[in-house]
């Protein structure tokens, strides 16, 4: 019998995942939501209702299974997620877990779950993997490589990197992937290493540990293609906005080199020579030209930007993007 399972919290990221990942032994009875109304989300030609904060308790009746998401909203864990999280816990809820919990947290969980009988499984990659660098020679990767960027976040880069991967293997081709999130293994790919978010390791040593990391996938699995999503934006949008100033992107870039470039922005009512611009930019930044822009549904709410420390953005209806790439184009 499939296990009933609730979404906490929904929002944007997870849809990529509703959209690729067959979840056989689990039906989604909803999800809860820190946004202001409830709505509905098809995905997998079947519909999920969306519901507002104060509906957890009515839904966390109806479930079996809490999986506990990861987000990019400004929501403060300890006042908002981890509150729930132990209640439904004491509710003897199953906890299924995408989030990058902090050690101390996941133990507290880990122990709460045992006092309650319930299981307990994060998803998220924790894998600590190191490479001993006698000196800093960078290996050749011979197998083509396609990187996955987005000019900076929410720019639907994951679900990018979903669908090349489900097309090109449909084609017949072995596929090796390196996601942008840190539980791709959920989708039955690797991670981003942890060792590139560590604060303690130089530069440097990144991105030979990067060229040595995507080396031994090359060995180990002899794929046709290898597909990297980089985490984060390709640069910064302001003095404000910074998007980590395209770190991981330039220390990706300097690791290897890639064959085909796609790069995700956000929705603006661009003209073509903003593209050429920005090609031109990646060129002298990164050591390469942008092969194919994607204009994600997603537009920054720029009559918020600067009145709050994050980001607003509008999602807009796919069809009206299509219409507008034809403009574009022509």
């Amino acid at each position: 019998m499939k296990e009933k399972l609730l979404i906490f919290p929904y929002s944007f990221e997870i849809v990529p995942v509703l959209n690729h990942l067959y979840l056989e032994n689990y039906d989604i009875i909803g999800g809860i939501t820190f946004g202001n109304k409830d709505n509905n989300y098809n995905f997998n030609k079947r519909k999920i209702d969306i519901h507002q904060i104060n509906k957890f308790n009515q839904l966390l009746e109806c479930c079996d299974t809490v999986l506990i998401c990861d987000s990019l909203s400004n929501v403060d864990y300890d006042a908002f997620l981890f509150p729930k999280i132990t209640e439904s816990i004491r509710h003897k809820k199953n906890i299924l877990s995408i989030m990058d919990i902090d050690y101390k947290r996941n133990d507290i969980i880990s122990e709460l779950c045992k006092k309650y009988c319930v299981n307990y499984q994060s998803l998220i990659n924790q894998e600590e993997k190191s490479y001993l660098i006698l000196k800093e020679n960078l290996y050749r990767i011979d197998t083509p490589v396609v990187f996955v960027m987005g000019m900076c976040e929410r720019t639907c880069k994951f679900e990018i990197q979903l669908n090349i991967r489900e097309e090109i293997k449909r084609l017949g081709y072995k596929v090796s992937q390196v996601g942008s999130r840190k539980y791709c293994e959920l989708m039955k790919f690797h991670s981003f290493p942890n060792f590139m978010f560590d604060k303690a390791i130089s530069e440097t040593t990144k991105i030979i540990s990067f060229n040595r990391f995507i080396k031994e996938i090359e060995i180990e699995e002899s794929p046709d293609l290898i597909i990297i999503g980089i985490p984060g934006g390709a640069m910064k949008l302001n003095n404000e906005y910074t998007h980590n100033f395209g770190i991981f992107a330039y220390e990706v870039s300097q690791a290897l080199t890639p064959d085909f470039v796609l790069v995700s922005s956000l929705y603006e009512n661009f003209k073509p020579e903003y593209f050429q611009k920005i090609s031109t930019a990646f060129k002298y930044k990164f050591g390469y030209e942008v092969d194919c822009f994607n204009l994600s549904n997603v537009q920054c709410h720029w009559p918020n930007a600067g009145d709050f420390t994050e980001l607003e953005y509008l999602t807009i209806d796919p069809n009206f993007i299509d219409k507008k790439i034809k403009i574009i184009k022509t």
